[in-house]
């Protein structure tokens, strides 16, 4: 076939170990918060398949205060003046 490209021909288990701890040291500070926002996105995405929204999970809380204010309107319109 053709030469290996230069830059990964010759990359060992110690310089992928080296490569590792680098990033690691870099990026460290900043995982936790990365898998958080990952481990949300993908709960969101799951519960967006299955039809869900969070407020639904939480006791439905968006359709109480939907109710809430259209009871309101409701009585605002019936008022006179």
């Amino acid at each position: 076939m053709g030469p290996e490209p230069a830059l990964f021909s010759n990359i060992g288990p110690g310089e992928l170990v080296l490569i590792f701890l680098v990033l690691l040291l870099i990026f460290g500070p900043r995982l936790p918060e990365v898998g958080r926002s990952l481990g949300i996105g993908i709960k969101e995405f799951k519960d967006g398949i299955k039809g869900e929204s969070r407020e639904e999970k939480k006791g439905g809380k968006a359709s109480e205060s939907s109710e809430a204010s259209e009871a309101k309107d409701d009585e605002e319109s019936k008022r006179p003046g």
